[in-house]
């Protein structure tokens, strides 16, 4: 897949917060060097506020629904990290499977558990509707969400912040026979799909709102478009560049999307937490100075 070009604009309100997070690592030595972002796989520099083409398909040859590794025993001995994952996410974000669903796979698995091991504890996992989820960990019931950004968490400042870990972003896609809006203005008053409880900044920069098409997560707002339910809907970057690799998706969607933000992820403690915060900031950075991130993210993400 090309390269997509640099583009100059002024940071946004989102990248302004992120920025703060990345200012107060600065303050305490250990702010991530520019390169240790991720990008993940297929993924570059994004025009904001412009369609970007995303070059033909590639159909993947792992499917939505193949069956997790098995994971090594769990150490009883070591202090638990209590890690909040969102009901909404899907693949590479996260597999659920069993009954009661557990977390069997994808990045948040991943990242979650090397990140425990660093800090010489064990990870334990509790899955959250999308609402829930910030208010697990201000209450002292999970100590860790992941994938997360102070954009979209409303108490922020009860969180200490890990630093840009990997690129995203919020896409406008379109299904394939329908004309893909070219700027953010011409989804005003259109209906959109939206998942619930999502908060979208590109809605802020409308002077008329558009109207929310809500579903429970990003793969059910996907299988809408494909049953013809709705045209166009929001997706993380990450999640459809995944997604629309897969066979349930062949022909279903544009190759363009409208790109309204790009987005960094971030780890946030809960200052509820038992877990001391510089030791949290530490085992960051020593996963970041020896490549631990890219190597246990690439290979979720697809690369």
């Amino acid at each position: 897949m090309r390269a997509h070009p640099i583009v100059t604009r002024s940071p946004s309100p989102r990248w302004a917060a992120g920025l703060l997070a990345f200012g107060l690592l600065v303050g305490a030595g250990l702010a991530p060097a520019a390169d240790s972002v991720i990008w993940p796989p297929g993924l570059g520099p994004q025009p904001v506020g412009k369609v970007m083409s995303l070059g033909p398909v590639r159909t993947s040859a792992v499917g939505a629904s193949a069956e997790p590794p098995p994971s090594a025993a769990p150490d009883l001995h070591r202090p638990v990290l209590k890690i909040a994952v969102s009901s909404a996410w899907g693949l590479p974000l996260a597999l659920y499977a069993g009954e009661p669903r557990q977390l069997k796979g994808g990045v948040a698995l991943a990242l979650g558990q090397a990140l425990a091991s660093e800090l010489q504890m064990r990870a334990q996992f509790s899955i959250w509707p999308r609402g829930r989820i910030e208010l697990s960990a201000v209450q002292g019931e999970t100590d860790l969400i992941c994938h997360t950004s102070p954009a979209w968490l409303a108490r922020r400042d009860l969180f200490t912040w890990s630093g840009p870990l990997w690129h995203s972003g919020d896409w406008l896609v379109s299904r394939r026979g329908t004309k893909v809006p070219e700027q953010l203005s011409h989804l005003e008053g259109q209906t959109v799909g939206t998942v619930e409880h999502y908060r979208y900044e590109a809605a802020t920069r409308l002077k008329t709102p558009w109207v929310r098409d809500d579903a429970p997560s990003e793969i059910q707002l996907l299988r809408k478009m494909a049953a013809g339910r709705n045209d166009r809907a929001i997706i993380s970057a990450l999640s459809f560049m995944y997604w629309r690799n897969q066979p349930e998706f062949k022909g279903v969607f544009n190759d363009e999307v409208l790109v309204l933000d790009e987005t960094i992820s971030e780890c946030a403690l809960s200052k509820r937490s038992g877990l001391a915060p510089e030791a949290f900031l530490q085992a960051i950075q020593r996963m970041r100075q020896r490549g631990d991130i890219p190597r246990v993210l690439h290979p979720e993400l697809g690369g």
